[in-house]
């Protein structure tokens, strides 16, 4: 009661007098100049809606909303107890909704956190690429290119080589597969040293 007193400093000296005069006479008073335009507001939007609102939207409440309140309702109330299987299946079929959308919401964010995650692989490996360059220099980092793409040509022509002697028995390179390029790949540096990126 003593935090009471601390935030209504009326109660006091409260002896005999009521409670609700004693707060009408402490807070209303002194602040019903403020209050009367807000209550005159709300008695005006009273007086409106029982003259307009009120005779036309009590018929759509008589003849429609209400009968459909009153037959959803009984129909409710009869699912329920007279068929408790129907009313499990359509629980189920609610509860089947609601985990879709919940997959579909986690599908999206699973996606969206995927595509960020190439959009930064991508733009990290232009970005790496484009320091290479520009602290190896143009012709440099293209001999280095040309070396990679070399290295990488023989071993897939090995794997090839390799994949097809497996197939065919070892009967050696086909003709129009890798049989005119027997010295492809041979140099310390692959292919295309001395020719193609100089």
């Amino acid at each position: 009661m003593d935090f009471l007193q601390d935030y209504l400093p009326g109660l006091q000296n409260l002896q005999n007098v009521p409670l609700l005069f004693n707060l009408y006479n402490t807070y209303y008073r002194p602040y019903e100049p403020y209050l009367r335009p807000f209550r005159k507001y709300l008695y005006t939007l009273h007086r409106y809606s029982y003259r307009y609102l009120y005779p036309s939207i009590w018929p759509v409440w008589r003849y429609y909303i209400w009968p459909a309140y009153r037959f959803s309702n009984q129909l409710l109330g009869k699912v329920l107890t007279d068929t408790p299987d129907l009313a499990s299946l359509a629980l189920l079929a609610l509860m089947l909704i609601v985990s879709l959308k919940v997959m579909g919401i986690m599908r999206r964010m699973v996606a969206y956190w995927l595509a960020l995650a190439v959009k930064m692989a991508v733009w990290g490996l232009v970005a790496a690429v484009g320091a290479y360059v520009w602290q190896r220099g143009l012709e440099g980092s293209m001999e280095d290119v040309g070396w990679l793409f070399g290295v990488l040509s023989g071993e897939v022509e090995e794997v090839g080589r390799s994949s097809r002697a497996a197939g065919a028995g070892g009967s050696g390179p086909r003709r129009g597969h890798g049989a005119n390029k027997a010295g492809a790949g041979k140099g310390p540096r692959g292919r295309t040293r001395g020719g193609g990126w100089g």
